[in-house]
């Protein structure tokens, strides 16, 4: 008999008060965790209590090759029988007036799966190539209708935005979403430029070529900033056509509901703090140690309340703002073989944040290996951009090299990369460090906080079911 139940497969929050998944389990009411509880054997979702258990008897293996492949190339089928070619096609060519093209969903060498989205090319009759991008909905893990229909409304307007600034991205060619009865094409999807050249590989690239590629994109953070924001949020389209600033869709794990918008930079860290502390007390997220997590979310809403630029700069938390890219680890640059940059793709969760965040340190230049150690202070690829950034006199250059609080303060415990709790730790004291404290013992410095936060009726919550 099945203990899968009938809401194994819940819908995407829409607001704060809402989950990702419940749990699959018959009679239980828990929330799914979002970094543990996913089984792609099973494509179901589970709880912490019961993702190990019993109830849940799929290998706890990691798939080899020939199984991702199958999974791989079952959601593409599934996904492929949703497309109505004919009328997509006839999308792409209206928007072309009338250019001929055609569309090959099976040309397996051609397709590409990337975390979120499908890429089918279409071929237009005079060579020219467009993508149509495509969300994954028929992965067990996709958002749901809504949701995905918002962060692809806002990656649209993302695009027509960065076209008017004329900042090189792939130009947007048509769109429909999910929930419009006018889109005949069965999926969400965008038509969008296809980019010649490949993504910039920074641990691969030479110095030269790494400073070739961070001088241009310092020339592209300098167009960045001379196109201000007067709130904290996301890009979206009205019904008329009109781009305005709405809600923060996201951030780049995927996990958070949509936030603000927001007038101040105070507002807007406390929110995204507070998101991670709800999740954590639903058991969605850091299920395996609730209570440490929370402490960390808990101290870092706190960080948040204050401002995370420099002292001197406090009078830029409330703006002016400026678009920044969710997820700018250094494969969303594209470059041909001279190194020369193309464009900058995967605009999903894009949003407008305060200068010192958006043109401070960054993924882009990141040593993982420090974040992840917990080992303080800016790296060689940190200095480089900050000072191309100072020859190209970009106004806010001197936040890259302020140092990285908020590069840290994002990253959290190791968000979206699910951490052991030694793991978090190590991390966590990372971002302390930076901050100016000092975490000698952890077992003192979390006996400390519990006792300091012992009114917060969620964390003697999670103490006590401990």
């Amino acid at each position: 008999m099945s203990v899968m139940s009938a809401n194994a497969f819940g819908s995407n929050p829409s607001h704060p008060d809402q989950r990702f998944w419940d749990c699959s389990i018959v009679g239980c009411s828990r929330s799914a965790a979002i970094d543990l509880g996913g089984c792609e054997r099973c494509s179901s979702h589970f709880c912490v209590r019961h993702v190990d258990s019993t109830l849940h008897p799929c290998s706890k293996d990691p798939l080899d090759d020939d199984e991702w492949s199958a999974g791989r190339e079952d959601e593409l089928r599934k996904l492929r029988q949703m497309i109505k070619v004919d009328q997509l096609v006839a999308v792409a060519s209206a928007a072309r007036g009338g250019m001929e093209c055609s569309l090959k969903l099976d040309d397996t060498e051609q397709v590409r799966m990337g975390g979120m989205h499908v890429h089918f090319p279409v071929h237009f009759i005079d060579g020219t190539v467009w993508l149509a991008r495509v969300p994954r909905h028929t992965n067990f893990q996709s958002f749901s209708d809504q949701l995905t229909d918002e962060i692809l409304l806002s990656e649209c307007a993302t695009l027509k935005w960065l076209e008017g600034v004329k900042l090189p991205a792939p130009k947007l060619g048509g769109y429909g979403l999910k929930g419009d009865p006018g889109n005949k094409v069965g999926v969400a999807f965008m038509l969008i430029e296809c980019l010649p050249c490949n993504p910039f590989d920074r641990a691969s690239a030479t110095e030269d070529q790494k400073r070739k590629v961070f001088s241009q994109l310092g020339d592209l953070l300098t167009t960045l900033s001379q196109h201000p924001f007067d709130r904290i949020g996301s890009l979206t389209i009205d019904g008329d056509g009109s781009l305005r600033l709405g809600t923060v869709i996201g951030d780049r794990t995927g996990t958070l509901s949509r936030l603000g918008p927001f007038k101040d930079a105070a507002q807007y860290y406390v929110a995204w703090a507070e998101e991670y502390l709800r999740l954590v007390a639903d058991g969605q997220l850091f299920g395996a140690f609730p209570v440490t997590a929370y402490l960390m979310f808990r101290y870092l809403r706190e960080l948040g309340s204050q401002s995370l630029g420099p002292v001197e700069t406090t009078q830029l938390d409330e703006g002016p703002f400026y678009l920044k890219h969710a997820d700018d680890k250094g494969d969303h640059i594209m470059v041909d073989d001279e190194f020369n940059v193309t464009g900058v793709i995967d605009w999903s969760f894009a949003k407008a944040v305060p200068a010192y965040e958006a043109f401070g340190p960054s993924l882009v230049t990141a040593d993982l290996g420090c974040l992840l150690d917990g080992k303080v202070g800016l790296n060689p690829d940190d200095l480089l951009l900050a000072e191309l950034l100072e020859e190209k006199a970009h106004p806010y250059a001197h936040f890259a090299r302020y140092g990285d609080r908020v590069r840290r303060f994002l990253f959290g415990p190791g968000t979206g990369m699910s951490p052991t709790e030694e793991e978090a730790v190590v991390i966590f004291k990372g971002i302390v460090e930076t901050c100016g404290e000092q975490i000698g013992s952890w077992d003192e410095w979390r006996h400390n906080h519990l006792v300091e936060w012992s009114g917060d009726a969620t964390l003697r919550r999670l103490t006590d079911s401990k």
